[in-house]
């Protein structure tokens, strides 16, 4: 029986480490970013260069709260296979446009031999194929 009450008294004091553990981390971090601000803030009040490192830094925590901050990027479909005529890109994102141009001596229907399509809510706009053989 004393080995049942053993082991239910280690559970609780396993809780208790990994706490203390967690808490000294959580710690640890902050100490290490409060030093990191009154490093920043000090080099910017003596100047020196200071002002360069603040912007640098300024800038790329912008930058990490804009990527933050935007939607994820949604993907079209693969672009539709086009008759005789090749696209100037193979990017598939939401709002990308795509220039399809026709092969040597093949034009679209409308006479051209360039189309832009783009990616609009998840679909292509309407791809055309290259007709003809009609030479330039």
């Amino acid at each position: 029986m004393n080995t049942t009450s053993d082991e239910h008294s280690k559970a609780p004091a396993l809780v208790v480490v990994v706490a203390v553990v967690v808490v000294a981390v959580v710690v640890v971090v902050v100490v290490v970013v409060v030093v990191v601000v009154v490093v920043v803030v000090v080099v910017v009040i003596r100047g020196g260069g200071g002002g360069a490192a603040y912007l640098v830094l300024q800038q790329h925590f912008l930058r990490f709260v804009e990527v933050l901050a935007s939607p994820p990027v949604s993907r079209c479909p693969p672009l539709p296979y086009a008759e005789n005529a090749y696209p100037d890109t193979t990017l598939a994102d939401e709002g990308i446009d795509v220039t399809l141009t026709c092969l040597t001596g093949y034009r679209f229907p409308d006479g051209t031999t360039s189309m832009q399509v783009s990616c609009v809510g998840g679909q292509w706009t309407r791809v055309r194929n290259c007709e003809g053989n009609q030479r330039e």
